[in-house]
């Protein structure tokens, strides 16, 4: 096979052209995202079966490999020569005589050939070595198998010989038909259906069973024998079994399995059953390694099969809002509101107790915050003053639970630890976020100036009431004069002045107090608001993109696995 340049990740495998090359690709690119699921020994097994499936894909299409399998005695050598119409293979009731597989070929005339793909029929060879079948023979009679089939006698399975047996399962995965033959006596054994068939049931479309040595049975033995191995057969998974009913000594059957050969033998021409019902059953183990059941996803609900449309909402929507309604957030935006009427006392409030502001500390400044997004010694939020050291950890526990339920155990594990991997630094993120983001703390409101300067000039004017006051008192006790003072209505005029000015700063630094409330409230609720903008970017960028990257690899392994 010609092999080309390529830009195709370094997992690819060299593709077959044909019908089964868009599966193959299909498969290939699966196993990229598949990397971190299987173990390497699976990745290795799944791979060997996608290369035998190219390869066999490959070479000589028009071939077609018949492999005669069965336990000693059951006549396999026998039905083996009756097909082919000539003593090939040496025959024993009692002993094992296969010891290599061997292989019954018609012989091709390439000129006589006559269409191409019998032409092609002539590269058996290279399809013989790559099956590891050395011991070839040909037919005396080249019309007696249909054209194209290659019959191989394989070595029998239940051998004391461990490597017949190796042998014959390798053989069995490289054939393209495989024909079981049993007799009556061991039909329903154990090692066969357990060890070869059920495991193997993936074929069943390429399986063909013979019911060998009929003539020692009645006809009413017959039908028990055939409806028990019916039975046994639809219990190793084949739904529908093709059985023949033959005699190596009489010949009865031998035609009729000849043309079943042919009519498969065409199938697998026309459709590749074989390599497709390979694939099929690859896909079925990648599926149970998976965890993933039968069902087609979002559709028919299987048990088993995880439904990606049931989680279709973008994770870090989930965790902007858990995140957003952490107590990080909440803590942040109490302290705005705090530092707002902190701030608003110190600037505005009654000027006599303004001062007992400078004994407390600003509480954004207790959290290493300025809170005007600029980050000049002010680079690190204190969470843990908010929500605990594992308070994060803990609100992104409870946000990724959700998302992880319902998927197979492992790809569930894949997202929790995603998550739990990127916690402590989503922690550093979080700080990074909410010391980046303007809580709307930078200016100074103008009224706040405006009242502080409303009751400096109340002081002014109590002071000078009192000032007032006090100079008439002095001058009454030291000099014993009475200058007196204006009076509006029967109160002078700088008593009005005294009281009427602490009235006055009294009333305004009312007024700022119920305005700072308001405002403390209202910068809260702004602050809350960005914190919640700055805090759902910071869960996007930090956790969401990488689980929904996670989520997105997981769905395509579902579709590709599960939706075909």
């Amino acid at each position: 096979m010609t092999q080309r340049r390529s830009s195709r990740p370094a997992h690819a495998l060299e593709l077959p052209a044909g019908a089964l090359r868009t599966r193959v690709t299909s498969l290939s690119d699966l196993l990229y995202a598949l990397e971190e699921d299987l173990s390497p020994e699976k990745m290795a097994a799944t791979k060997a079966v996608m290369q035998r499936v190219s390869t066999r894909d490959s070479l000589d299409p028009f071939s077609v490999i018949v492999a005669l399998v069965g336990a000693t005695g059951s006549g396999k050598s026998s039905i083996f020569n009756a097909v082919a119409g000539a003593q090939l293979a040496a025959t024993d009731v009692i002993r094992p005589t296969t010891r290599l597989p061997l292989a019954a070929v018609a012989p091709i005339d390439e000129d006589d050939a006559a269409t191409p793909g019998e032409r092609e029929g002539a590269g058996i060879g290279a399809l013989l070595d790559w099956a590891g079948v050395t011991q070839r023979v040909e037919i005396p009679e080249p019309g007696r198998l249909p054209a194209g089939v290659c019959l191989i006698d394989v070595p029998d399975i239940d051998s004391v010989d461990r490597s017949n047996g190796e042998l014959a399962r390798r053989l069995h995965e490289r054939v393209d038909i495989v024909v079981w033959v049993v007799d009556p006596q061991k039909y329903a054994d154990a090692i066969i259906h357990n060890e070869w068939i059920a495991p193997m049931a993936a074929r069943a479309q390429s399986v063909i069973v013979v019911l060998n040595q009929v003539d020692r049975l009645t006809v009413d033995e017959r039908e028990t024998v055939r409806a028990s191995l019916t039975r046994l057969l639809q219990e190793d998974g084949l739904e529908t079994p093709t059985i023949v009913e033959t005699s190596a000594l009489t010949g009865e059957g031998i035609a009729e399995l000849v043309a079943q050969l042919g009519e498969r033998a065409q199938r697998v021409r026309d459709d590749a059953v074989t390599l497709h019902a390979d694939l099929d059953a690859l896909r079925a183990q990648l599926r149970q390694e998976l965890d993933l059941g039968h069902g087609t996803p979002g559709k028919n609900g299987a048990a088993g099969a995880w439904q990606p449309t049931q989680q279709g909402k973008d994770v870090h929507e989930a965790l902007g809002l858990a995140l957003a309604e952490s107590e990080a957030v909440d803590g942040v935006a109490k302290a705005v509101r705090a530092a707002y009427r902190h701030r608003q006392v110190k600037t505005c409030g009654w000027l006599p107790l303004r001062w007992l502001g400078s004994l407390r500390i600003d509480p954004l400044k207790r959290l290493h915050l300025s809170g005007d997004g600029r980050q000049a010694s002010m680079t690190h939020v204190d969470l843990s003053r908010l929500m605990g050291p594992s308070g994060v950890s803990v609100a992104l526990r409870h946000s990724v639970e959700g998302f992880a339920q319902g998927r197979p155990e492992q790809w569930a594990q894949r997202i929790r630890r995603i998550a739990r991997d990127r916690a402590e630094s989503l922690t550093d993120a979080l700080q990074r976020g909410i010391a980046r983001t303007d809580l709307g703390m930078a200016a100074t409101p103008s009224w706040w100036k405006a009242a502080d300067l409303l009751q400096w000039l109340a002081w002014l004017v109590a002071i000078i009431g009192g000032g007032w006051l006090a100079v008439i008192h002095l001058v009454k006790h030291f000099l014993l004069v009475d200058i007196g003072a204006p009076q509006w209505g029967i109160v002078p005029v700088p008593t009005w002045l005294l009281a009427g000015g602490i009235a006055v700063s009294l009333i305004i630094a009312t007024a700022a107090g119920i305005a700072g409330r308001i405002g403390a409230k209202r910068r809260g609720a702004l602050a809350r608001g960005r914190l919640q903008r700055s805090v759902a970017e910071v869960a996007k960028d930090h956790i969401g993109e990488p689980l929904m990257a996670e989520h997105a690899r997981q769905v395509a392994v579902v579709e590709a696995l599960v939706g075909e």
